[in-house]
């Protein structure tokens, strides 16, 4: 063999030595991640290798859906391996390459112990109708969980495309549950893990199943199984908003209904697809044509109050029915009792069209906001109550605004619903409820207005709230006024001292028009581009449909 070739030889040899000594350096790594006690395999589990001589992080690699992992080392080291994954306690373990013989892999076992929670595992069918004997199941839902604790948005699934779904509930929280589909009324779950004394308690759902046999012992953790069905949503679908009472003869909002009401503007929220007709009915005392009449003040004046909740005004429709659809015999010459005239007394809320609610696209994250805006502003109004006593006279102006408009009442027309129901004219002792200074810049003097010099944006900021002060419940625009107000809203009957709006704001202004709508105005500016600046910033938000008015020597333009 010539040289040439043996070096050649030589070469070639010391190659495929190297290339199989790098090939045995090399030690495959496979396992399985599960949850103790043989609870199942683990998906996406977070694996860190590091050498444990010096601590150098070596690979970071995932379980997959059946808890498998693989990865290659190489060999003749000592490894320190730590999961991590949400919900679960970290585990740590050390292992070794240092293998003998023709060893070439090792097999691990990765055990995660679960922290105090439960696991909320869900089944989506749709609520079984009369005649079905099988429900069916729900995909494509849209799936929100809220931690009301932390008030984040925990799990958000759009287009779900399977009916079953699982989100493990953690102690010491509170969370919303809320599943919409597109043809359905949406499904809103409150669960309650040890909070507020309750181990687990759940609001909305009517039954849990295999609860017992897997929690474990103490209750610190555990899966609970749950069927959860939507119903359909068909026009022609009715149901009653509960408590929703009115003074005698009277249309106004009380605080009780205005409460109840907007519970119902969530319900409309939360169901963005759904159109409805609010329905008010009445008993049959009194005359038919004046129940008739007060039925369509209320349902308007409910129709409002929605409206200002933010509620889009082509999606609800107000229609007084009076006495017209009695739901017992009670009719007129009937002798019934209270209780069973009580019954007639309603209103009801009846879908009279759908829509696609992906395309209003409110989330939970933002109707939360909503709630907290509401139960912010309750708090405030509740703060600046001011409290008429038995020997003081009701106040002049608010004794008009209330007496104004009123219907007369006569002998055998409809009585309060409830003794506690609010009845302004009748009672001793009256809560007035104040508004608040129009977002806190604008000042409660009649004849003082901003002018173009002041730096507005730092004004809005920088103003100190003006004295709380006994208000009307909406102002007749002045004669003398020529500048710009912002509307708020048109409402088909004249609210009273207790209208959200007139409790938001420190001077309400009012204006009857001519197509006999009540039009609620807030503001006096000089310029156009003040009220422009101040309606975005600030009243957009909460009122949508409001805008800006010119009044030239109190006429609007």
């Amino acid at each position: 063999m010539s040289n040439r070739l043996y070096h050649i030889f030589y070469l070639v040899a010391f190659a495929i030595f190297v290339t199989g000594q790098a090939v045995q350096a090399q030690v495959a790594i496979e396992g399985y991640a599960f949850e103790s006690d043989n609870r199942g395999y683990l998906n996406a589990v977070s694996i860190e290798i590091t050498d444990k001589s010096n601590g150098e992080l070596i690979d970071v690699i995932q379980s997959n859906a059946e808890g498998y992992f693989v990865t290659d080392l190489p060999a003749d080291k000592t490894y320190t391996l730590v999961a991590n994954k949400s919900l679960f306690h970290p585990t740590r373990q050390d292992f070794t390459t240092q293998l003998g013989g023709d060893a070439n892999k090792v097999f691990l076992k990765v055990e995660l112990n679960r922290q105090p929670g439960y696991m909320f595992d869900v089944t989506l069918a749709a609520a079984k109708m009369e005649g079905d004997s099988v429900a069916d199941a729900i995909s494509g839902a849209w799936i929100e969980v809220f931690n009301n604790t932390n008030e984040e948005l925990v799990l958000e699934l759009k287009d779900y495309p399977h009916p079953n779904f699982a989100y493990t509930f953690q102690q010491g929280n509170h969370y919303t549950i809320l599943i919409r589909k597109e043809g359905y009324f949406a499904k809103r779950l409150e669960a309650m893990v040890n909070v507020d004394g309750c181990i687990l308690c759940f609001d909305g759902l009517a039954s849990l199943e295999n609860v017992t046999d897997n929690l474990t012992e103490g209750l610190q953790m555990g899966s609970l199984l749950a069927n959860v069905e939507l119903k359909r949503a068909a026009v022609g679908d009715k149901f009653s908003v509960d408590n929703l009472l009115y003074a005698s003869s009277s249309a106004e909002i009380s605080r009780t209904a205005a409460q109840e009401l907007d519970k119902l503007a969530t319900i409309l929220h939360e169901n963005p697809g759904l159109i409805v007709e609010l329905g008010s009915h009445t008993d049959s005392k009194g005359k038919a044509k004046f129940n008739m009449e007060l039925a369509d003040q209320r349902a308007k004046a409910a129709v409002a109050h929605l409206i200002l909740k933010g509620i889009d005004p082509d999606r609800i429709v107000a229609r007084g029915y009076g006495e017209s659809e009695l739901l017992n015999d009670c009719a007129d010459g009937i002798t019934c009792t209270e209780d069973q005239h009580a019954i007639n007394r309603r209103t009801e809320v009846k879908v009279i069209g759908l829509r696609d609610p992906r395309k209003a696209n409110v989330s939970l994250l933002e109707i939360k906001e909503q709630e907290k805006f509401s139960r912010m502003l309750e708090e405030v109004q509740q703060q600046e109550q001011v409290q008429v006593g038995e020997e003081a006279p009701l106040p002049e102006e608010i004794s008009n605004d209330i007496m104004e408009d009123a219907p007369v009442t006569t002998a055998g027309e409809e009585e309060p619903m409830m003794r506690d129901t609010l009845d302004l004219a009748a009672e001793t002792e009256l809560e007035i409820v104040v508004g608040r200074p129009l977002r806190k810049h604008v000042s409660d003097r009649a004849d003082e207005s901003i002018s173009e010099a002041d730096d507005f944006g730092d004004k809005l900021r920088e103003v100190e709230r003006p004295p709380v002060a006994l208000v009307q419940a909406g102002e007749p625009i002045p004669v003398s006024f020529t500048g710009y107000m912002i509307e708020l809203a048109q409402t088909g009957v004249r609210l009273g001292p207790g209208h959200p709006i007139v409790r938001d704001f420190e001077q309400v202004y009012w204006e009857k028009l001519p197509s006999n709508e009540h039009s609620y105005l807030v503001g006096r500016f000089e310029d156009i581009q003040q009220a422009l600046l101040y309606l975005e910033d600030y009243l957009l938000a909460d009122y949508a449909s409001a805008k800006v008015i010119e009044f030239v020597q109190g006429v609007r333009k």
